[in-house]
């Protein structure tokens, strides 16, 4: 199989499970069998996927994602480039875990007095 962990690829067909992949980049998290994990449960198969190399990556951006790329205003451009987002400014999978290990060590303290110590003191007293 031509294809690894974190190999960069374009969906050219609609066979995910979820269909809304069509012409998207995405960097491969998994691979079964003929299948190509793209997160923790989208999928695509092997011939539904093409490998961007560096020369395919910079030819693969058409007109509509200059132009969405553009438009966008800061946050979300750095973001989207930083790969913690996606086009429709949903949270990545990768982006999503950077998200939430930030919020939560920003808010660890609160986090611990208000959810954890309950959680820790129901377990004692189930013991």
């Amino acid at each position: 199989m031509k294809y690894k962990i974190g190999d960069r690829v374009r969906v050219i067909e609609n066979s995910c499970c979820h269909g809304y992949l069509i012409g998207g980049e995405y960097a491969i998290s998994n691979i079964v069998g003929s299948s190509i994990y793209l997160g923790q449960t989208t999928y695509v198969y092997t011939q539904d996927i093409e490998l961007l190399t560096k020369e395919k990556r910079m030819t693969i951006t058409d007109i509509k994602e200059k132009f969405l790329l553009a438009i966008t205003t800061e946050p979300k451009k750095s973001f989207r480039k930083a790969g913690i987002t996606d086009g429709d400014n949903f949270l990545t999978s990768d982006g999503e875990k950077v998200f939430l290990a930030w919020l939560l060590e920003q808010n660890a303290t609160k986090f611990k007095s208000e959810v954890v110590d309950d959680i820790l003191k129901e377990m004692k007293e189930d013991k």
